[in-house]
C-alpha cells in the first residue's frame, strides 16, 4: 500500500515552504484540499516573490502537488473513500484561522468544529496512519481561564483537545508540533514570529508619532510596561520546518505526542527590548514595572501592544529554566543580535517603499440634477460600494482598495456638495444634503447594474449608506461602518466631538457675518486640523490626538481650500446634523460590522457603540491607539476585521441579549 501525505489545506508561504522541504526529503506524494480561490491566492503570493529562484521553486511545488479542490470545511468525505482506497495516509493540518480579532468568534469556533469533525471523519472512513497538527505555542489556556484566553488559544486547545480525546485508543498515531508562529505569512515581507511582529508596531507607532511631534523622540524615551517577567521564543522559519520534518521522522514514542516548541532561542522580555533599542539610533526605549508612569504617547503604545500582541509572551518559570553555557548564552546573543539588525532593516525597507499603486478606472455618468458626475471602480468579483466621508478625495481609500481589490469589485467616489458645479444650475444657495447623497448612490447602482452589494461607509457616509438601505433593503448584503457619526440622538450631546461643536459655532457664526469667513477659514485649517508639534507637552498631551499629519492634509483637508467650498461644507455638516437615524438602525436586519477609533476625536467610539447596541444584527470592533484616519494610518488592522466579516458575515446569526 502506497503511503501519501495529505494536506487539509495550505495558506501562506510558511505551509508552501514546509511542503517543499517535505519533498525534498523524499517523504512521499503528497496532496492537498484546496478551494479555487485559496489556490489561486497562493500562485498569487508566490508569484510576488522577488528571489527568482525560490519563486521558481515554490511554482515547482505547487505543481508537483495534486490538489484536490475541496474545502475541508465543507468536504463530502464519502467521495475521497474510492480515491484513497488503496493508500495510507499522513494527514497534516495546519490552523485555517490564526486572527486575533475575535469579532466573528462564535463563526469561527463553529467553522473549526466542522473541519475538525470532516478529519475524524476521513480517519474513519480511509486508512489513516498519523494525523500531524501545526500549531503556535502561544495562547494556550492557563490557570486564568478561558476567559483570558485570545481566539487563536481557544482554536489550539479545542483542537489539541479533540484530537487527544477522538484518538485515545485507536491506532492513529497523534503528533502536535507547537512553533513560535502566530501570523500568517501572505506575502514575502510580513512578520510571523513574535519579535517580528513587536518590531513592526514599534515602527509603525514611531511613524505614527514623528508624523504628528517630529522631534518628540530627540527629547523623550518610548516607554513600555512590563508587568510580569516573561520570555519570547525567536527563530527562523526554515529552522522551524527543519525541526518538525525531525520530530516528525522520529519514532513516536506514545500514540499522542504533545512536542516542545521548535525555537532558536528563548529571551526574556526585558533584555529584547535593550536589544532592539541599541539597534535603533533614532529612538530610546525603557522599561518599567509601574503603568503610572507612562505618559499619553506610552499609553497609546501600551493600548496597542496589550491588544495586538497580549499572548505572544511565555510566563517565565524558574523552576524549569535550565541553565546555559556561557558559550551557548554567547551564541544566543550573536543570533539575536543578527536577527533584531536584519528585522529591523527589512522593517525601515518596507516603510520606505512608496504605497503601491491602485489602478482605478474613472467612469462618468449625468446625474439626475443634469451635473456630469466621476466615480471610479476597481477589482473584480463581488462587489462592495464605499461611500465617502464629505469632501474627502477617494484616494484617502487606495491603502484599503489596493487589498480589497484583489476578491472584491470596489466603486468609491468624492462625495458631491462641496463645490458649485455639482449643484442644479449651480445654485450657490442649494445645500447637497443626506437625500442627495442616496440619489448618487442610486444612480452608480444603476449605471453599474448591481443586483446586492456590500457598502462601507466611514464617517459622515454612513447617514446616506443606512438611508439607501432604508429604501432598497433588498439590494444590501452587509453593512460595514467606520468611525460613523450618528448623532443626533437621545443623549448623545455627552459623545459629541470637539470638531462637531466648532463646525456647527463657526457654521452660525459665518453664516451672521460673511465677512469673518477668511479668518474663520484659518482657524479651522490651523486650529482644528493642528500641524505637527513642535515640543511636546505633558500638560496638553491630548493634543496629539487633534493633528493632521502633513502627508494627508492634501487629500482630507480641501473643503477648507477656499470660501466656495467651505462654505457648502459647513452647510452639508449642518443638514447632515439634522437627520435622526435612530428608528433606522432598530430597523436593520442584515449582517453589521461596526468599527470604531478608541482615539477618535471626529467621531468619538461612543457614538459607534451607540449604534452597535441598536442594530440585532451587528458585532463591534474598537482599534486601540486609532485615530479618525485608520483607514490612512492602520489599513491592516482595519482590513483584518473587513476580511473576518467578509468571510463569516453571512454565518451571522447572533441577535442582541
Amino acid at each position: 500500500m502506497d503511503k501519501i501525505i495529505l494536506f487539509t489545506g495550505i495558506y501562506d508561504l510558511f505551509g508552501l515552504r514546509f511542503i517543499n522541504t517535505l519533498m525534498e526529503k523524499s517523504l512521499g506524494p503528497v496532496y492537498c484540499f484546496s478551494g479555487k480561490k485559496e489556490w489561486n491566492t497562493l500562485l498569487e503570493i508566490v508569484d510576488s516573490i522577488s528571489c527568482i529562484h525560490e519563486r521558481e521553486d515554490l511554482f515547482h511545488t505547487m505543481n508537483s502537488i495534486q490538489v484536490i479542490f475541496e474545502d475541508i470545511e465543507e468536504l463530502k468525505v464519502f467521495n475521497c473513500k474510492e480515491l484513497f482506497a488503496d493508500k495510507e495516509i499522513s494527514l497534516w493540518h495546519l490552523d485555517k484561522e490564526v486572527c486575533i480579532v475575535s469579532i466573528y468568534e462564535s463563526q469561527i469556533l463553529s467553522s473549526n468544529k466542522k473541519i475538525m469533525d470532516n478529519i475524524q471523519e476521513l480517519c474513519e472512513k480511509c486508512y489513516v496512519s498519523e494525523v500531524n497538527y501545526i500549531t503556535s505555542m502561544y495562547s494556550a489556556v492557563e490557570a486564568k481561564g478561558d476567559d483570558n484566553c485570545t481566539l487563536l488559544g481557544k482554536l489550539q486547545t479545542e483542537n489539541k483537545r479533540f484530537l487527544t480525546e477522538k484518538f485515545k485508543g485507536t491506532n492513529i498515531r497523534i503528533k502536535v508540533y507547537q512553533t513560535p508562529l502566530a501570523f500568517r505569512q501572505l506575502k514575502e515581507s510580513d512578520w510571523i514570529e513574535a519579535i517580528d511582529r513587536f518590531i513592526y508596531r514599534l515602527l509603525e507607532f514611531k511613524q505614527w508619532v514623528n508624523s504628528r511631534i517630529p522631534s518628540y523622540f530627540d527629547d523623550n524615551a518610548l516607554t513600555i510596561f512590563s508587568e510580569d517577567e516573561f520570555t519570547i521564543d525567536i527563530s527562523g522559519t526554515q529552522s522551524i520546518i527543519d525541526r518538525i520534518v525531525e520530530q516528525y521522522r522520529e519514532e513516536s514514542v506514545n500514540n499522542i505526542e504533545i512536542l516542545p516548541a521548535t525555537c532558536s532561542c528563548s529571551f526574556q522580555f526585558d533584555k529584547l527590548i535593550k536589544e532592539i533599542s541599541r539597534n535603533m539610533s533614532d529612538i530610546r526605549i525603557e522599561i518599567t514595572h509601574n503603568k503610572e508612569t507612562l505618559n499619553e504617547i506610552d499609553l497609546i503604545f501600551e493600548h496597542i501592544l496589550s491588544y495586538h500582541l497580549p499572548y505572544l509572551r511565555l510566563t517565565t518559570d524558574s523552576e524549569k529554566v535550565i541553565e546555559q553555557s556561557p558559550e551557548a548564552v554567547k551564541q544566543s546573543y550573536m543570533y539575536i543580535y543578527d536577527y533584531i539588525a536584519d528585522t529591523l532593516k527589512m522593517s525601515r525597507n518596507r516603510n520606505l517603499l512608496p504605497p503601491p499603486a491602485v489602478n482605478k478606472n474613472q467612469k462618468t455618468i449625468i446625474s439626475q440634477n443634469g451635473r456630469e458626475f466621476t466615480y471610479y471602480t476597481a477589482g473584480k468579483g463581488e462587489a462592495i460600494i464605499i461611500v465617502n466621508a464629505y469632501g474627502v478625495s477617494p484616494d484617502a481609500w487606495d491603502l484599503v482598495i489596493e487589498k480589497l481589490s484583489k476578491n472584491f469589485y470596489v466603486i468609491v467616489w468624492q462625495t458631491r456638495g462641496i463645490y458649485h458645479k455639482d449643484k442644479p444650475n449651480e445654485d450657490p444657495s442649494f445645500i447637497f444634503g443626506v437625500e442627495h447623497q442616496v440619489e448618487d448612490i442610486e444612480e452608480i447602482v444603476n449605471n453599474e447594474g448591481l443586483k446586492s452589494f456590500h457598502i462601507i461607509s466611514w464617517c459622515s457616509g454612513i447617514k446616506s449608506a443606512m438611508m439607501y438601505y432604508q429604501k432598497h433593503k433588498e439590494m444590501i448584503k452587509s453593512h460595514i461602518l467606520l468611525a460613523g457619526e450618528y448623532a443626533p440622538y437621545e443623549g448623545s450631546k455627552a459623545h459629541h466631538s470637539k470638531f462637531r461643536e466648532n463646525i456647527q459655532l463657526i457654521a452660525k457664526l459665518v453664516s451672521d457675518n460673511e465677512k469673518m469667513l477668511d479668518f474663520y477659514m484659518r482657524i479651522i485649517h490651523n486650529g482644528m486640523f493642528n500641524k505637527p508639534i513642535k515640543q511636546y507637552s505633558g500638560e496638553n498631551d491630548k493634543y496629539i490626538y487633534e493633528v493632521m499629519p502633513e502627508r494627508h492634509r492634501d487629500i482630507l483637508l480641501e473643503p477648507f481650500t477656499s470660501k466656495e467650498k467651505m462654505v457648502n461644507f459647513l452647510n452639508m455638516c449642518m443638514e447632515y446634523y439634522l437627520h435622526d437615524i435612530t428608528d433606522l438602525l432598530t430597523e436593520v436586519d442584515k449582517p453589521v460590522l461596526f468599527i470604531s477609533a478608541e482615539c477618535d476625536q471626529i467621531a468619538p467610539y461612543k457614538q459607534s457603540e451607540w449604534a452597535h447596541n441598536r442594530v440585532k444584527n451587528s458585532n463591534y470592533s474598537r482599534l486601540p491607539g486609532a485615530t479618525h484616519l485608520m483607514i490612512l494610518e492602520r489599513p491592516e488592522d482595519v482590513m483584518e476585521r473587513i476580511e473576518q466579516h467578509m468571510k463569516y458575515y453571512s454565518k451571522n446569526i447572533i441577535s442582541k441579549k
